[in-house]
């Protein structure tokens, strides 16, 4: 709660809004609405979408929140093991997130997320969590991937829903505790680039053909702080964070058509 502001809320709970107590501005409009309240052409996107992912499911949404704000000005759609975004500006799809159990999907993805997690972590991941999610992210142009994670919330690794194959990894622990550099600090601490071409190419390539079969040789590579780009004509372009050791613990492969999946 902001303690500048006064929250004022609906005599049905189903709304509320933030005021600041000085200037009486408006900050934010919270606003609950059941999914049959919702205009058609925004019910016809969000089901729409969901049936692309997975059309053996008959998916309900439970609940509606539209949110306005300085920061923020969306739809939400909420429902069992689904959670949904619309931007409201353009009407688009944000974010989709269906969550599954490992058991339910194919094994072969299970396999290759176990793999690429053992070998993210030099073996020391532990087992997989039982929950996956299936997303869409439109600001990281994630098209369709599944999402792991292992139990001990160290690692993650994502799937191409579409291909099957490794698309980012994660290793956590790297970037955690004496490692971990706030977003606010990060220009300041990456001012100098860490690494010149060569040397990051030298330092990221080994994690990359393991994981995921590519070689970086012959690459571009481009910086901005602590993340590296590394692209060539005609193939996909790998995307690589360092903590301020300079080891790279963040990678996501992107395709030529810049969709992810």
């Amino acid at each position: 709660m902001n303690a500048d502001c006064w929250a004022i809320s609906a005599k049905d709970n189903r709304g509320e809004v933030l005021v600041t107590k000085k200037e009486g501005t408006v900050v934010s409009v919270h606003v609950n609405f059941k999914f049959s309240e919702v205009a058609t052409d925004l019910q016809n996107t969000i089901m729409s979408t969901l049936k692309s992912m997975d059309g053996t499911q008959a998916f309900r949404i439970d609940q509606v929140d539209r949110i306005s704000s300085d920061v923020e000005n969306s739809w939400t759609f909420r429902g069992e093991n689904v959670t949904a975004s619309i931007d409201a500006t353009t009407g688009k799809i944000s974010v989709v997130s269906i969550k599954y159990t490992s058991q339910k999907i194919n094994p072969k993805v299970v396999d290759t997320a176990q793999k690429a997690m053992k070998t993210l972590s030099n073996g020391k991941a532990s087992a997989l969590l039982p929950e996956v999610s299936l997303l869409k992210n439109s600001d990281y142009h994630l098209d369709q991937v599944w999402s792991f994670m292992d139990r001990d919330r160290t690692h993650s690794v994502f799937i191409g829903a579409k291909t099957g194959k490794v698309v980012s990894a994660i290793n956590h622990n790297d970037f955690r505790d004496s490692n971990y550099v706030s977003d606010e600090d990060i220009p300041k601490v990456f001012a100098k680039p860490f690494y010149t071409k060569e040397k990051a190419i030298a330092a990221a390539n080994p994690m990359v053909k393991k994981i995921f079969h590519m070689d970086l040789t012959g690459y571009n590579v481009s910086t901005k702080y602590n993340e590296y780009t590394f692209t060539k004509k005609g193939k996909p372009t790998v995307t690589a964070s360092i903590n301020k050791k300079g080891v790279f613990y963040d990678f996501t492969v992107t395709p030529e058509n810049g969709m992810i999946n």
